[in-house]
């Protein structure tokens, strides 16, 4: 008769538990900078997924900035800035995917021409550490 050795389990929290997914809204741009997402306080944010669709029989541009609290969309913060969209087309902004919102930063996205383009996405709010 064989003995086996004593077994223990541990309870892990998954990394999936740690990440909550967020929608962003379709939202029409307009020519002043529209808030399309503010970081929690205490979370950070992962852009997952962010597209563009120019809905417009003209070409047309976007800007999307990353604004601290307290500031401005501004040139310096732009993770976009003038980037053009053809007529009635659609693209993802590679750009985007993947980069990190801290705590209380504010996503936003303004057009050359108001409701041109709609703008939409996904991304994760990071609870705890994140490896």
């Amino acid at each position: 008769m064989s003995l086996q050795a004593a077994r223990f389990t541990q309870e892990t929290e998954s990394r999936s538990q740690l990440r909550l997914p967020k929608p962003f809204l379709v939202t029409p741009l307009q020519t002043t900078a529209l808030t399309i997402y503010t970081a929690l306080e205490s979370t950070d944010f992962r852009i997952e997924h962010l597209w563009v669709s120019n809905v417009t029989g003209s070409a047309a541009t976007f800007d999307l900035y990353q604004v601290p609290d307290g500031g401005t969309a501004a040139t310096a913060n732009a993770l976009v800035y003038q980037e053009s969209v053809a007529a009635n087309t659609s693209k993802v902004v590679e750009v985007a995917k993947g980069h990190l919102l801290q705590p209380e930063t504010i996503l936003q996205a303004l057009c050359s021409s108001n409701n041109a383009i709609n703008l939409g996405g996904w991304g994760y709010d990071i609870l705890g550490e994140y490896g």
